[in-house]
C-alpha cells in the first residue's frame, strides 16, 4: 500500500523539481495513516492463523479437554491485541497529527520549487494543461510573461503581459497585457476575442496536479484529540474524527478477540481449515469495512456515528457473552 501510494510523486523528482530528501519526507509521512489501516487486519490475520493452525493439529482439544475455558484460552491474543491496541493509539494521537501537517509543510515545500523552476526559465515549459514562459526574474519581479492554457470546458487562452509579481508562492500578479480566447484547435485565423487589462491575477496551483491547500481553514487532520475537544463548533465532521480517533485503536483488540472466540465454537477438520479460515476473516473484514465507510458518513449524518459505535459495540457484546457463558457451563460442569 505504502509504495503504491508513493508512485504517484515520483513524477515530482523529475517534474517539479523534487529532490530525494523531499520524497521521502513526504512518502514516509503517509505511512502512519496506512499503518493505522492496516494493523487491524493484520491482528486478525494473525489471530485466525494461529488458532486455526493449533485447532488442525488437536491441540486445542487436548486444552479444552484439560478443562481451560474461553476466558484462559484466550489471553494471548487479549495480551497481543492489547500491545497492538497501544501502538495503533500512539499513532492515532501522536504519529497521524505530525505526519500530517509534516506532508502539508512538505507539498508547500514542492509548490515553491514548481513556481521557482517555470518561472525561472527562458523557454516555453509544458505541464499538464499549460505552457508557460518568461524572459527575466529579479526576486519576484518578472519581465515579458506568456502562459499557454488548454481548457476543454471554458475554452483556451493565450495570457501574455509586460511584467507580473509573485505573490503568496503562487499567486501572479500580471500587469499591462491581454487575454485571446482561442477556439479548440488554437486557430489565430478565425475570430477570436482579446481582452487588455492593466492588472490581472492568476492563481498557478490551478494549473498543476498538486493537492490544493486552504490556508484560511484549520485542517482537523492537524490537530490533536485534546485540541479537536476543545473546538466550540463540533459539527458531524468534528464529532465523528473524535470517535474514529479513540475507537480505531480498539480494532486490533477487538477483531482478535473476535477471530479467537469464533474458532473456539467451531470444530472443522484440516480439510476444512482453509473455507472457515476465509470466512472467519470475511467477517472481521465487514466489520471494519463497516466502521470505515460509517467514518466517512458520519461527516454528515447522525446515521453514520451510530453505525460507527454499533461496529465496535456489538462483537465487544458477543466476546463478552461468549466468554461468560462458557464459564457457566464449565462451572456447571
Amino acid at each position: 500500500m505504502w509504495l503504491t501510494r508513493s508512485i504517484g510523486y515520483f513524477d515530482y523528482i523529475t517534474n517539479y523539481g523534487l529532490s530525494l530528501i523531499d520524497f521521502i519526507k513526504i512518502t514516509s509521512s503517509i505511512l502512519p495513516n496506512i499503518l493505522i489501516l492496516v494493523i487491524p487486519i493484520c491482528s486478525s490475520i494473525a489471530t485466525i492463523i494461529y488458532y486455526t493452525r493449533i485447532s488442525q493439529n488437536n491441540e486445542l482439544v487436548i486444552l479444552r479437554n484439560s478443562g481451560l475455558n474461553k476466558r484462559k484460552l484466550i489471553i494471548s491474543p487479549f495480551i497481543s491485541g492489547l500491545i497492538v491496541c497501544m501502538f495503533s493509539y500512539f499513532i492515532m494521537f501522536s504519529l497521524i497529527p505530525k505526519a500530517n501537517l509534516a506532508f502539508e509543510q512538505a507539498v508547500n515545500l514542492l509548490k515553491r520549487n514548481f513556481v521557482n523552476i517555470i518561472l525561472n526559465s527562458r523557454d516555453f515549459r509544458s505541464f499538464d494543461n499549460f505552457k508557460i514562459y518568461s524572459s527575466s526574474r529579479d526576486d519576484n519581479k518578472i519581465k515579458t510573461l506568456v502562459i499557454s492554457i488548454n481548457d476543454e470546458k471554458n475554452g483556451n487562452k493565450l495570457i501574455y503581459s509586460e511584467t507580473c509579481e509573485v505573490i503568496d508562492d503562487s499567486f501572479l500578479k500580471l500587469y499591462n497585457g491581454n487575454i485571446c480566447l482561442l477556439n479548440k484547435n488554437n486557430n489565430y485565423n478565425t475570430r477570436t476575442k482579446t481582452l487588455f487589462f492593466e492588472e490581472y491575477t492568476i492563481n498557478l496551483e490551478d494549473f498543476f496536479s498538486i493537492k490544493k491547500i486552504d490556508k484560511n481553514t484549520n485542517d482537523i487532520s492537524f490537530l490533536t484529540v485534546k485540541n479537536l475537544i476543545k473546538l466550540e463548533n463540533k459539527n458531524f465532521k468534528i464529532i465523528s474524527e473524535i470517535l474514529y480517533r479513540f475507537i480505531n485503536p480498539l480494532l486490533s483488540l477487538v477483531l482478535s478477540l473476535l477471530s479467537a472466540i469464533i474458532v473456539l465454537n467451531v470444530s472443522f477438520s484440516k480439510y476444512e481449515k482453509n473455507i472457515f479460515s476465509v470466512l472467519i476473516f470475511i467477517i472481521d473484514l465487514l466489520i471494519f469495512a463497516a466502521f470505515t465507510y460509517s467514518y466517512n458518513l458520519a461527516q454528515n449524518k447522525i446515521l453514520g456515528l451510530y453505525i460507527m459505535v454499533l461496529s465496535i459495540i456489538l462483537p465487544i457484546f458477543y466476546i463478552i457473552a461468549e466468554v461468560i457463558k462458557d464459564d457457566r457451563k464449565n462451572f456447571a460442569n
